[in-house]
């Protein structure tokens, strides 16, 4: 175990009352730090990786409470199946009002197309 002595800052009439003046440094080297400008180019530099680790995160969160949510709808025993039928009346309702002509298959796939550009963030 290492043992550092800070010599009390000059100055201060009693170094035992002070305590060393340790605190008094430390507040010191830390104004020193903040108005060097070291923090907001440490931010600069994590803060895409920040962001991407709260992104990460949140949806990692997301998905645990999904997947309970599922689960507990799943333990109920009419739902399941409930939840399967009304998922396939919806896609057979939608594949027979968009995908059967030719036009309406062509919107449809303009739109995901658009709206996939968007999401990548281009034009």
């Amino acid at each position: 175990m290492a043992t550092f002595e800070v010599p009390p800052l000059e100055g201060s009439p009693d170094p035992a009352a002070d305590g060393g003046g340790e605190f008094e440094l430390l507040l010191q080297k830390i104004r020193e730090w903040l108005g060097s400008g070291e923090l907001q180019a440490q931010w600069q530099r994590f803060r895409g990786p920040l962001k991407g680790l709260a992104i990460l995160i949140g949806v990692v969160l997301l998905l645990r409470i999904y997947a309970s949510l599922i689960s507990t709808l799943d333990s109920l025993p009419v739902v399941g199946g409930l939840l399967e039928l009304v998922g396939l009346i919806a896609a057979v309702r939608f594949t027979l009002t968009k995908m059967v002509r030719k036009s309406d298959r062509e919107q449809v796939f303009a739109d995901w197309s658009r709206r996939w550009n968007d999401f990548r963030g281009r034009e």
